[in-house]
């Protein structure tokens, strides 16, 4: 290993805890170690000697008194991933790992199964926007979108061929409190989730499913007369397999 290969592994280290933010990791890395007293040494085997003994003893009352996850439970928005797929639903979109691009729009879709019928993939989409300084100042200031339409897209690399199809015009202004959105943060898990104002049905259309596998784009398009290069932001993928007649919804491309 060199040691900028090194010293990229150290500052790593260092940069992961609050304390270390601006430490110079070089000047340590030729320093001798400390040797201790031999009295010192003694007085140091005994309490790591005590201290063993306490997990020892502690580990079993705390592992007993866990109580695990019920893996049986229909996902929900407080999941700590952005996709959860299980046997018994789908969903997508509402958790952000905290560090990760957040967006001004959000879009997600959530489903109890996951195969449908070809002609009837029809799931609960949410969306809206995380309106900046409240709503009127947004639409006075920012973003005043006074109607847009729901996109289903499929594009195929392979071919360069892209499928879109409008399901829905919507002649209501995007910057509303009906589309607003809330982050809430959760210490715990150390994840943003996404709580929507707005959800509804949506069949995404039979024609996109192209081939055996593929991925559906789902997000809004719409008009800024404000600003045309602050329209709307995001979307969410749907990935599929198609067997026959029977479509099967995946939140990851190969799962």
């Amino acid at each position: 290993m060199d040691d900028k290969r090194l010293d990229e592994i150290l500052n790593e280290y260092v940069n992961s805890t609050s304390a270390g933010q601006n430490t110079d990791l070089k000047k340590y890395r030729n320093k001798q170690p400390k040797v201790l007293p031999a009295r010192t040494n003694k007085k140091l085997a005994i309490s790591l000697s005590a201290l063993a003994l306490v997990f020892i003893i502690a580990i079993p009352i705390i592992v007993s008194n866990v109580k695990l996850p019920d893996q049986t439970q229909v996902p929900s928005s407080t999941q700590t991933s952005t996709s959860t797929e299980t046997s018994q639903g789908i969903e997508s979109g509402f958790i952000f790992e905290s560090g990760a691009p957040i967006p001004s729009d959000f879009f997600a879709y959530k489903s109890d199964k996951t195969e449908f019928d070809l002609n009837d993939v029809t799931l609960t989409f949410y969306y809206g926007g995380l309106f900046s300084s409240g709503i009127e100042y947004e639409k006075e200031n920012l973003r005043n979108i006074p109607e847009f339409e729901l996109v289903f897209i499929n594009y195929n690399s392979d071919t360069n061929i892209e499928e879109r199809v409008v399901v829905k015009k919507v002649e209501e202004n995007f910057v509303d409190e009906k589309y607003q959105v809330t982050l809430v943060n959760d210490i715990e898990t150390n994840t943003k989730r996404v709580e929507f104002n707005h959800c509804e049905e949506l069949t995404v259309p039979a024609e996109l499913f192209i081939g055996e596998s593929g991925r559906i784009v789902f997000l809004a398009s719409g008009k800024n007369t404000l600003n045309s290069h602050y329209s709307i932001d995001g979307y969410c993928l749907i990935y599929y397999e198609k067997k026959g007649d029977k479509v099967i919804l995946k939140t990851i491309k190969g799962e």
